[in-house]
């Protein structure tokens, strides 16, 4: 499954902004072409707790499909007080604050704008907005 897709299907449940969960997985996972990304379907740097599968003698989790990483994530991630959210550096400075990662905020924001720029930018509505999978407008979604 594309990125594009798992991030829309994870917004779509989670009713976290599509954009910034496309962005968030794209610098988590180097666009999808992290060793944790293609060998173990964990595509947003998910450390493994108890009860869950692990990524080899890793901290990190495996999931078997890209399916089951969007459930998880699709589950996990509003946890973190993201919802709602649209602005990018308080999308990054929340994940932050409630523990999902530990680098700089500056760090993961500009990685994240990286993807975001890339992508074409933030469009004007990014709650209500799913990307332009078809690429129309020449837009690229980042897959």
């Amino acid at each position: 499954m594309e990125l594009t897709e798992m991030a829309r299907q994870i917004s779509e449940r989670s009713g976290v902004s599509y954009p910034l969960v496309l962005a968030q997985m794209q610098h988590e996972s180097a666009n999808g072409t992290s060793y944790f990304a293609i060998n173990h379907h964990n595509y947003g740097g998910v450390k493994a707790v108890e009860g869950m599968k692990f990524a080899g003698d890793t901290a990190y989790a495996h999931f078997d499909t890209d399916e089951e990483w969007v459930d998880y994530f699709s589950w996990f991630l509003p946890r973190f007080n993201v919802v709602g959210i649209t602005d990018p550096r308080e999308y990054a400075q929340t994940l932050h604050d409630n523990g999902y990662y530990t680098d700089y905020v500056d760090n993961y924001y500009n990685g994240m704008m990286r993807f975001i720029n890339d992508n074409g930018g933030m469009p004007s509505n990014p709650l209500g907005y799913f990307g332009n999978l078809l690429g129309q407008n020449n837009v690229n979604y980042g897959t």
